[in-house]
């Protein structure tokens, strides 16, 4: 037991009191500094039982502060910038082992578990603050800021053209409806019996644009729509004229018969005056003819006004269908004229977007030649905190970083441009 105790000291004894951190910029040990997030875990042997006893309080996630000093529970106030992980678990050992008074030298270790961040300035699109990774080059750090600066008239003249553009395939699709919905009011203008006659522009592309097709069934169907709800309403009308000539038929068949019946009581009246004047009938029998003959005619007046109403309903229904497709034929003539002004309208709207789109497309083809690559010729600095004061280096765009570092990106215009 004894031996595998003194094999055990010697290995705990023996560990490099080290942080276990690799450099952060792969090329030189790295060097702590404000902002940097630390894991540190201190582990002292016990021989007489074995057992490797971690101190608790100091075994914690802690981080650098803006004076580059770090606080650790029992020892206090260590100094972190300017030393490195491993520079800085050999102090912690010592000042861990002056404090508790131990015999031997306890174990540490430093781990950077977050890097202090990285500063992106000057002509990149986005300048700022960025999170540091570990193996991070100048050109991912340039990718990070969303690239070199674009100007700004190139941005202003980007967005003219999208605008422009946009506005170009709203006024299109606003022309071919208009276009529809002009050979439908001249159809209709027309009298529509012939259906809707489409322009050649675009029943020759109606296989190509789909916009066209869909624009083309929609003016049919509303075509379609207005012919069927035109003869419904003069198919209302037509069965109203129907049943008015059947009731002048009836009031003309009743009028001849109340005309018989009234030819037969003036017969019978004549005959009872006769009778009564030779004393054969008495008066009243003359009374009942007269009063038969009398209701008779009244009979015939209702029949005779009953037959006014009916030839007066029949013209207003004529009429109704004359006005019915005047009123049809109006509105196709007025939206005609409303159509036309639009596609006016539409037509100077679009040269006028087309117009502007040239325009920003060459302002932007003039922009995008100042910044084409090959045009200007990019310039990385780097500013770099040390021991002595800050560091300023040129550098090419595969340098890497350190934690901490701020990138300074100028562009110039190469020569002869």
């Amino acid at each position: 037991m004894k031996w595998w105790l003194a094999v055990l000291a010697t290995v705990v004894s023996g560990l490099p009191v080290a942080g276990l951190s690799d450099t952060a910029s792969g090329n030189a040990p790295y060097v702590l500094g404000p902002q940097d997030g630390l894991a540190i875990r201190v582990n002292t042997l016990r021989r007489d039982t074995g057992e490797i006893y971690t101190w608790g309080p100091l075994s914690d996630d802690f981080s650098v502060g803006a004076d580059g000093m770090i606080f650790l529970p029992i020892i206090g106030q260590l100094t972190a910038a300017g030393r490195t992980p491993e520079a800085l678990a050999v102090l912690i050992s010592e000042e861990m082992r002056m404090v508790a008074n131990l015999v031997e030298l306890p174990s540490t270790t430093v781990e950077v578990i977050s890097y202090r961040p990285v500063f992106i300035m000057g002509a990149v699109q986005q300048p700022g603050r960025y999170a540091f990774q570990p193996g991070m080059t100048v050109l991912q750090a340039l990718g990070t800021a969303e690239g070199f600066a674009r100007s700004p008239d190139m941005a202003t003249t980007q967005r003219d053209a999208i605008t422009a553009s946009g506005r170009i395939r709203e006024l299109m699709a606003e022309h071919i409806a208009l276009q529809t919905r002009l050979a439908r009011f001249t159809s209709e203008s027309e009298g529509g019996e012939a259906g809707i006659e489409f322009p050649v522009e675009l029943t020759s592309r109606i296989n190509d644009d789909p916009m066209i097709k869909a624009a083309m069934m929609q003016a049919t169907e509303r075509y379609h729509a207005g012919r069927e709800a035109l003869q419904a309403e003069l198919s209302a009308i037509e069965n109203a004229k129907t049943l008015l000539n059947q009731e002048l038929e009836t009031l003309d068949s009743k009028s001849e018969s109340l005309t018989q019946q009234q030819n037969i009581f003036d017969e019978e009246l004549q005959l009872s005056t006769d009778l009564l004047q030779r004393g054969l009938i008495v008066s009243t029998r003359q009374t009942d003819a007269e009063n038969s003959r009398l209701a008779i005619g009244n009979s015939l007046l209702d029949v005779q006004l009953a037959k006014l109403r009916a030839q007066q309903a029949l013209q207003a229904a004529d009429r109704g269908a004359i006005d019915l497709r005047a009123r049809y034929r109006t509105e196709a003539l007025d939206n005609l004229v409303a159509t036309r002004e639009q596609i006016e309208q539409n037509r100077d709207e679009l040269q006028t977007a087309q117009a502007l789109l040239t325009v920003a497309m060459s302002q932007t083809m003039e922009t995008f030649d100042t910044f084409r690559p090959g045009s200007f010729t990019p310039e990385y600095r780097i500013v770099r905190s040390g021991l002595a004061g800050n560091d300023e280096m040129v550098v090419t765009e595969d340098f890497l970083l350190q934690p901490g570092d701020v990138l300074q990106v100028q562009i110039a215009t190469a020569p002869g441009l």
